[in-house]
């Protein structure tokens, strides 16, 4: 890590951790306030190149937003199959928690559209999993293998390209940043902030947590599922996810904070 970067996450700390001594004084006098978990503000994870990509946490106006761009995604005379496929892709990336590298290579044998299972073999840790598509999905998926067949029943990719190969990681990436754009108009694109595909899956684990916790059920127990469902190696790279959230926490009747106290210990850093 660069002596830069370094200092950046040091000043970070420091601010972050006066704003929670600051909420402990609140609450010590008897005012309510949230105080945040130690590591709150390493949200942010360093890429090769020295600087970080903080995961961006989608509203649920933005989400609505962005699906009417993605579905309405112009026609593109290089990928013909471009406004059938990408919807698709971007709502099983989401609606399935998958890595961007997941959707993009999955095989069509992996898929079972009996069961609506799909067998995830191009994973991070080489660790397969098995997901499970909601009905909607299912139906979704469905249908553009009906479009899909007709056009490229002998290749063995879910999603081609035109050519036949796979998407490259560039490409998904920058329909994404356009129907980004797409979706807020009114916002100049010097203040828009920078999103990614993997955002999908951050808030994919966001939301089934807050689900969880405003459905009442016992949040450790949960999250062993979510775990499992994400393909994480331990429960610590789940548990990263609790840091996203405190915004929805002070809204939430269903928040049991000395449960997730006991589930997320300040110990634990990022």
């Amino acid at each position: 890590m660069s002596g830069r970067v370094s200092a950046q996450i040091g000043n970070r700390d420091q601010k972050t951790s006066r704003v929670r001594l600051f909420g402990e004084y609140l609450n010590s006098v008897g005012q309510t306030a949230y105080v945040l978990l130690r590591g709150h503000a390493r949200f942010q994870k360093s890429v090769s190149n020295g600087k970080s990509e903080a995961a961006y946490i989608f509203t649920d106006n933005e989400m609505h937003r962005l699906f009417a761009a993605i579905e309405s995604i112009p026609d593109n005379r290089f990928e013909p199959m471009l406004r059938e496929m990408f919807p698709v892709m971007m709502r099983l990336t989401y609606t399935c928690g998958l890595r961007p590298n997941e959707s993009r290579v999955l095989k069509c044998r992996n898929i079972n559209f009996n069961t609506g299972t799909i067998l995830i073999t191009e994973t991070k840790c080489n660790k397969e999993r098995i997901v499970v598509m909601s009905q909607d999905m299912l139906a979704c998926a469905k249908e553009y293998e009906t479009k899909r067949a007709l056009l490229s029943r002998s290749n063995e990719y879910f999603f081609p390209k035109w050519d036949g190969e796979v998407f490259e990681p560039q490409a998904i990436q920058g329909y994404f940043s356009e129907c980004w754009k797409r979706a807020n108009p009114n916002v100049s694109r010097a203040e828009l902030p920078c999103v990614r595909v993997y955002d999908l899956r951050h808030r994919f684990a966001t939301s089934a947590i807050i689900r969880r916790i405003n459905d009442g059920a016992e949040l450790g127990a949960k999250l062993s599922y979510l775990q499992a469902f994400m393909g994480h190696e331990s429960i610590n790279e789940t548990l990263y996810y609790a840091h996203f959230l405190p915004e929805h926490f002070v809204k939430s009747s269903g928040v049991n904070r000395s449960e997730l106290g006991e589930i997320v210990p300040e110990a634990v850093r990022w």
